[in-house]
């Protein structure tokens, strides 16, 4: 299958019609950053792979140790924790450095304040009853709501370093996303909000039900939604794959 990158869309493109069909144009029931995940995890669940460079940024480490994800941010690779000074012309030298390990489900206020998670040392799990990331002596992190979340013994470095593939500017403006995706991501989006105020609110399972039958049923002959956008990805041709690549690789000069 062809089609031209000038013919991409962006992420706030998709999201703008996931708002008015999921009734919160004005993010009443979920942030702008929960969107934009939704969408971003339909994209993982058609396995699109998106042809952005490996690159690396370092951030100052916040005194709350929460650090905003940078604009240009799609795949977080790995994370670095280094002393060192960041004010200087070319490559600044890294005096030592290690790697921080991700911990799922950890949340918190910041430093100080301790955090949640399902796997925690001072707590004890029947089905996890041996922690496997202590506090005192791992570097850990999250990533929540569209932040870095890190422990506090991180708080020992000056800086951290993002490791990612993505763009050198703003991820929602770059267009990168194939047009035939568009109704899938806008069907998945709905569903995903509605799923997730279904479980606050009985009075949503209706709307929940809706939107899963759009994504997932077929209408007919015509395949539905998520079948439909999966056949089509799978026969993108090679040549496409690399002119959308170069494209994207331009906009680091």
């Amino acid at each position: 299958m062809t089609f031209s990158f000038s013919d991409c869309l962006d992420i706030n493109t998709i999201l703008a019609d996931v708002l008015v069909a999921a009734g919160d144009e004005k993010q009443k029931n979920f942030t702008k950053g929960w969107y934009q995940r939704q969408i971003k995890d339909g994209l993982d669940k058609m396995n699109y792979q998106s042809p952005f460079l490996p690159t690396f940024t370092d951030i100052p480490l916040t005194s709350n140790l929460i650090i905003p994800v940078p604009s240009g941010v799609f795949d977080t690779i790995d994370l670095f924790l280094w002393n060192g000074g960041t004010d200087c012309d070319g490559v600044c030298k890294i005096s030592d450095a290690v790697r921080l390990f991700h911990k799922r489900g950890m949340m918190t206020k910041g430093k100080t304040f301790g955090y949640t998670a399902r796997n925690v040392s001072t707590m004890s799990d029947a089905f996890l009853p041996v922690p496997y990331l202590y506090d005192s002596s791992t570097y850990f992190y999250n990533i929540v709501n569209g932040s870095y979340m890190l422990s506090d013994i991180c708080a020992d470095y000056d800086n951290l370093r993002i490791v990612y593939y993505g763009v050198p500017k703003s991820i929602d403006v770059v267009k990168f996303i194939p047009p035939f995706l568009k109704q899938f991501l806008i069907a998945w989006g709905v569903e995903r909000a509605f799923y997730s105020l279904k479980v606050r609110d009985d009075k949503w399972i209706k709307h929940w039900q809706i939107a899963d039958a759009d994504l997932y049923q077929r209408k007919g002959t015509e395949p539905s939604k998520f079948d439909s956008a999966q056949s089509l990805l799978k026969r993108v041709d090679t040549k496409e794959w690399n002119d959308l690549s170069e494209y994207l690789s331009q906009l680091y000069f």
